[in-house]
């Protein structure tokens, strides 16, 4: 049987007074007690209701600036008691505790307060809320016999309860109620304990998280499975809210959009196009002149792999260039900005997605660490944000690249590290030519991103993200031209592969870094 309890007493105390009018009114002329404490108190007197001040119940004041105001037994008694306990009830009767129903609390808003520039530590310290934790797991704690209300939204909801039960609550909605509360607090400590490991250098002994639902996904890796895209609770706001046309956003595609953002951020060119496909880049172009220039080059590298892909911009796309890419089938364009005549051209492409990401907001925003699901546990890591410059990688070959292959090899190393490992890159100063992704020896990786690279090009670079074991993969690389080599170095043969170099006259340099993606 759903035990019905009725409300009698109410203790509220909240920093945020959404929709709190409405909800005290209907308590106050039903004729519900309402102790109140605080700032609380004094709002609820200013619209008309007269509740009990905390202070007066407990016989006790508000000490050191409010930091103590309902941590008594006279109000934890009274949330806690459990009401069908001879000895409990025998034990408020002797202190003068009365029992309370209803705890409505909202928190300290430490969260927003994190989102305040320049806010110092002491400022944020006074936003780390005491008592109304322990109001909101007390009053969980005893769902039996107490409702604990700890947002706004759920004022509406709590009141049709009492409308539909006489005035009463069930236990299945109480105890609903209670596994927000710990929801709740849980959050609140969490983002506490986030922002005390903020300057920590290394992976935590202990990890605490909390996220909550931002966006409702299409579906998941496949239309079967369900997913959601979830931040970390103190965060306001999202780089996907401005998603400005289109069918439903998945999980596939914010990971894809997730690679190509990343890459273009990377390349730091003036213009730079990054096309993606299940997760890989399979184009990347830059220019120092025009945006169209950059995906004219992006799309050269592999148009076949592009249908059905998602292309991102790293600057505004003006109607021309919408015209432009609308010719091949693209499930998403990412942007800073479309002009109003870009908006127009793709409004025509109803399933086109369309999404407005602020680069310099969100490289402020990104997380510290990845994090993955494995076996029955996770895997966290700090998120690979080293970028090498290459101007002092070790040359270890006879001939040293030139200016133009610098660049070229620049490019493609820095691809490199958004490409499933094993992975090759060849590309020239200004676009890739050939990708060779995921698979699963590095040889293999090198066929695929030679396969079909144009004739006549005087720079060829290759990059790879990880070593070669043996010199067959430069070997194979010499036949279709390739002039310099990237790559971290650190094979038991890199004598024999860095011989092999030197006989095709390939220039090698080594980072010393590895940049698998898997």
């Amino acid at each position: 049987m759903d035990q019905l309890r009725k409300v009698k007493r109410a203790l509220i105390s909240v920093s945020d007074k959404t929709g709190l009018d409405d909800l005290v009114r209907y308590l106050s002329e039903s004729n519900v007690e309402i102790l109140a404490s605080g700032g609380t108190y004094q709002h609820l007197k200013s619209i008309g209701v007269n509740p009990i001040d905390v202070s007066s119940y407990t016989q006790s004041p508000e000490l050191f600036d409010g930091r103590v105001k309902t941590l008594h037994p006279k109000i934890h008694g009274g949330i806690l008691a459990v009401r069908d306990n001879d000895t409990h009830v025998q034990q408020m009767q002797e202190h003068g505790i009365l029992e309370i129903d209803l705890v409505v609390v909202s928190l300290y808003p430490f969260e927003e307060a994190l989102q305040k520039p320049g806010i110092s530590e002491e400022e944020l310290i006074e936003k780390i809320d005491i008592g109304g934790p322990s109001l909101i797991r007390s009053a969980a704690k005893n769902y039996r016999y107490v409702s604990v209300l700890v947002q706004p939204e759920q004022y509406k909801t709590f009141i049709n309860e009492l409308k539909e039960n006489s005035f009463q609550t069930s236990l299945s909605f109480r105890r609903q109620l209670a596994k927000e509360a710990f929801s709740r607090t849980a959050a609140f400590d969490a983002t506490i304990s986030t922002y005390f490991r903020k300057n920590e250098s290394i992976i935590p002994p202990s990890f605490t998280m909390s996220l909550r639902k931002m966006i409702s996904l299409r579906y998941g890796e496949n239309p079967h499975q369900q997913s959601g895209y979830y931040m970390e609770t103190h965060k306001q706001h999202t780089c996907l809210e401005n998603i400005l046309q289109g069918k439903q956003i998945s999980y596939n595609n914010i990971q894809d959009i997730h690679a190509g953002v990343s890459l273009c951020m990377d390349m730091n060119a003036p213009f730079c196009t990054v096309i993606i496909k299940h997760g890989n880049p399979c184009g990347v172009g830059i220019s120092s002149s025009s945006l169209e220039e950059s995906y004219k080059r992006a799309l050269e590298c592999d148009p076949v792999s592009a249908f059905g892909g998602i292309v991102v911009f790293s600057a505004p796309v003006n109607g021309t260039l919408a015209q432009i890419t609308t010719k091949l089938f693209t499930e998403i364009v990412v942007s800073p900005q479309f002009s109003p005549e870009a908006r127009t051209v793709y409004s025509k492409k109803t399933n086109l997605r369309l999404v407005e990401i602020e680069y310099d907001t969100l490289k402020n925003s990104l997380t510290r660490y990845d994090i993955r699901r494995a076996l029955d546990g996770y895997l966290v890591q700090d998120v690979d944000r080293s970028t090498e410059n290459l101007a002092e990688a070790k040359i270890v070959t006879t001939r040293s690249p030139s200016s133009e292959e610098f660049e070229a090899l620049s490019l493609a190393w820095k691809t490199s590290k958004h490409v499933k490992s094993n992975a090759i890159i060849v590309s020239n100063s200004f676009q890739t030519l050939g990708i060779g992704a995921g698979q699963m020896n590095r040889l293999a990786s090198v066929k695929l991103a030679t396969q079909a690279l144009p004739q006549g090009q005087s720079v060829l670079a290759l990059a790879s993200d990880a070593f070669f074991p043996f010199r067959d993969g430069v070997d194979e690389a010499a036949k279709y031209g390739v002039t310099c080599i990237v790559q971290p170095g650190g094979s038991v043969k890199d004598n024999e592969v860095i011989d092999a170099a030197n006989a095709h006259q390939i220039a090698m340099i080594f980072t010393g870094v590895r940049h698998f993606n898997h």
